[in-house]
């Protein structure tokens, strides 16, 4: 009978050990998360020399040089993955509203990463707005040339003058779109 009435008990002391074990893994990863974003800022954001670009469901090559502000918003976005799409959608919205708000063109060089372009366009193009350029990328050889640990998890940045100056999409956090605006009234 003892031995039930220590269920309670046993119970509690479980559950406080749990949460201090989960709590010290949120501490690390945060810890990881921000010795990431220290590592990638001021590092130089390599671009490809020419690109092809989607828009209005037309495909042209041209060069890099057609984004040529200072600064440009940078997202690599997997062109196979629907919730990637879902997140471009947002950050294509994120973009009308920064440049509402700067009153400006900004440069948005969102690389869409995909080796079966057809499916890309007939399947998730559609849910995008035709009028935003979209840069479609067969590989990422510009990228493994000169790696950015870390880039592949928050896969969008600010760059001034090809170096990133702010990481994390604009779209999900509105402090960040903040971040950014200020970033790009500087210039």
């Amino acid at each position: 009978m003892n031995s039930i009435r220590n269920i309670p008990g046993l119970f509690f002391v479980v559950f406080i050990a749990i949460s201090l074990f989960l709590n010290g893994c949120m501490n690390s990863g945060k810890k990881q998360e921000k010795q990431i974003i220290q590592n990638l800022m001021d590092k130089k954001f390599p671009l490809p020399d020419s690109i092809v670009i989607l828009d209005n469901y037309h495909l042209d090559t041209t060069s890099i040089q057609y984004f040529n502000s200072n600064s440009k918003i940078i997202s690599l976005v997997d062109g196979r993955c629907p919730a990637c799409i879902n997140k471009l959608s947002k950050l294509i919205k994120a973009k009308k509203r920064l440049e509402n708000k700067a009153h400006k063109k900004i440069d948005f060089l969102f690389l869409v990463h995909t080796k079966n372009f057809k499916t890309f366009k007939n399947n998730f193009y559609p849910v995008l707005d035709p009028e935003t350029p979209i840069i479609i990328q067969k590989s990422l050889s510009f990228l493994e040339e000169n790696p950015l640990p870390g880039f592949g998890v928050y896969q969008t940045v600010l760059t001034v003058n090809n170096k990133i100056r702010l990481v994390g999409n604009p779209a999900i956090n509105r402090d960040l779109e903040n971040l950014y605006l200020d970033e790009i009234n500087k210039q």
